[in-house]
């Protein structure tokens, strides 16, 4: 229940406020009393006479001090969220709009449809921030609270016409300090792996018709354990392996890329049962299954991250293209009768062991067709050196950033300089030392936005990805960038914005207070907690069985 407060007249003789009472949903038979200022208001409130107006109803009494309305929709009103819907240009477009001409002409101003779909791709990244469990007092910390099957259900990311497939789990071989350690509880799910995303693909038909293509989603989740913030201040580029089959003629020999993000993405523990294989073993493995199962359909590969989600992806994207899991054989073209048997796929295009072994797929890339991959990142640091942009870009990989101009993330690794001697930048990041961005970069600016408070814009809040999505919501160009926040809403910044600004408070304090939205509200009843009644005690809750964390299974071979 919502009271809102407002002073009617400033004159000193009339002293008459209005008060506002937005209930939550009941149904109209429902009786029930409320008392504002000292006033009871009884049960038998009145319909309102509009017929146009009956799915609300509303009782109002006026005193000497106050008028007071209450207003109340009734139980047909929707209790859960939708995800973002489908807009209907995506299914002639989606081409362009997975980056086939690099997204020239769409940025500035901000395209209509391919702003519902950054919206849709970040919000399924966002899924990875709202099921994470990330209490340390938990014997599940760092794992998902749900099972693949309830997951989009259970962060109330409804009607998107993707299943989950797989989750991915990941561990990093980095010497950590006591600080970092993993969960600590007696009988904790795992001490050495997190997780780290999931694998989905669009299943609902009429949602393929929307896409134009049946789409394979993979979202990796942002910085949020010790292991992983370990990882981020690994500065060292290492020499990242390559698939070098000399029918490619590609000129690798300067490639690098970020220690702690690959450290990541490719280790591998006996000691835990999740990560067996690593986070790189695992997605390939279910990539590759589900581009056999759906083998003869246009597909899409989305790879979308938040932060260091973004660094995975975009070393994911780079790692499935180098390797030639997104590329298609044409049995006749390659001199193969039999290619397209489960048998035969699977032997000619085994999953490298190792991050940039060769695959042994011989066929040429003239002989073949490839799944595009786009990345549609937020927020993401540098990952490699130009080498490694370059190799992407050749390798057919479109990458698009979405940019916060006062988020900090998205400049490391690597030399920062006051905005005075930037120019420095643009001189380094030609040096093969130096880390580069990849791909196409979207610049969004929080100060554009009239509902986020100037003096919150911290560190946090400015990478925050609910702040992002709702930036991006209300963009229109970059006539607002770089320039402190108006009283009134930028010209650059649709008011209001196309997504509910509560959102923006999910896990930070970013909103003004005149919106009257607490602060970090998304989190689970009483912190996990339950009330044990037989001994009077509040517990850790047990989950239900299908929701402690299974191992990753593999595939011996698609099916």
């Amino acid at each position: 229940m919502i009271l809102v407060l407002k002073n009617m007249n400033s004159n000193t003789n009339n002293n008459n406020n209005s008060i506002t009472l937005l209930s939550a949903a009941k149904p109209p038979s429902e009786s029930y009393s409320t008392t504002v200022a000292g006033v009871s208001f009884p049960s038998n409130t009145t319909r309102c006479s509009n017929s146009s107006s009956s799915s609300q109803y509303s009782a109002s009494m006026k005193t000497n001090a106050a008028s007071v309305e209450i207003r109340a929709p009734t139980s047909s009103a929707p209790s859960v969220s939708e995800s973002e819907p489908i807009s209907p240009g995506v299914a002639t477009r989606w081409r362009e709009l997975h980056g086939s001409n690099y997204w020239k002409g769409l940025l500035d101003p901000l395209d209509a449809d391919l702003r519902s779909e950054l919206i849709r791709y970040g919000e399924f990244s966002q899924v990875t921030y709202d099921s994470f469990d990330h209490d340390n007092h938990s014997m599940f910390y760092g794992s998902n609270r749900y099972r693949k099957d309830k997951l989009f259900e259970k962060v109330k990311h409804l009607n998107t016409g993707y299943e989950v497939t797989h989750y991915i789990y990941a561990t990093a071989d980095l010497s950590m300090p006591k600080l970092l350690n993993l969960c600590t509880a007696p009988e904790a799910w795992s001490r050495n792996s997190n997780w780290m995303g999931y694998v989905a693909v669009c299943t609902d038909e009429e949602k393929i018709k929307q896409l134009g293509r049946r789409d394979i989603l993979i979202a990796w989740r942002g910085t949020i354990m010790g292991t992983e913030w370990a990882a981020n201040v690994q500065i060292k580029l290492v020499p990242s392996g390559i698939d070098s089959r000399p029918s490619y003629n590609l000129t690798t020999a300067a490639l690098r890329v970020e220690m702690g993000f690959l450290n990541l993405y490719t280790s591998k523990n006996s000691e835990t049962r999740y990560n067996k294989t690593s986070a790189r073993q695992q997605v390939l493995t279910e990539l590759k299954r589900l581009i056999q199962k759906y083998k003869g359909e246009e597909l899409s590969i989305t790879i979308t991250g938040h932060s260091l989600g973004s660094a995975l992806a975009t070393l994911n994207a780079y790692d499935i293209a180098q390797s030639g899991f997104n590329r298609i054989t044409d049995p006749a073209a390659a001199g193969a009768e039999n290619n397209n048997s489960d048998e035969d796929w699977n032997d000619s295009c085994p999953i490298p062991e190792n991050w940039g072994d060769k695959t042994a797929d011989p066929v040429r890339p003239d002989k073949e067709a490839t799944i595009p991959i786009a990345v549609m990142s937020f927020a993401g640091p540098r990952v490699g050196n130009n080498a490694f942009c370059d190799q992407l870009n050749a390798l057919g990989v479109k990458v698009l950033r979405v940019v916060n101009v006062n988020d900090i993330v998205p400049q490391v690794p690597g030399i920062l300089f006051p905005p005075q001697l930037s120019f420095i930048n643009k001189i380094i990041d030609f040096l093969p030392f130096t880390y580069s961005h990849a791909g196409v970069q979207l610049l969004v600016n929080n100060f554009d936005s009239p509902y986020l408070d100037p003096k919150r814009c911290n560190i946090l809040n400015c990478h925050n990805l609910e702040g992002y999505l709702h930036v991006v919501s209300g963009h229109q160009g970059s006539d607002g960038l770089g320039k402190k926040q108006q009283k009134n809403s930028s010209p650059s910044f649709t008011s209001p914005p196309s997504r509910d600004i509560a959102l923006v408070n999910k896990s930070s304090n970013f909103l003004k207070d005149g919106h009257f939205v607490p602060d970090s509200w998304w989190q689970v009843e009483n912190k996990g907690l339950v009330y044990q009644v037989s001994d009077g005690k509040w517990i850790q809750q047990t989950r239900d069985a299908g929701d402690v964390p299974v191992p990753p299974v593999s595939h011996k071979k698609p099916t």
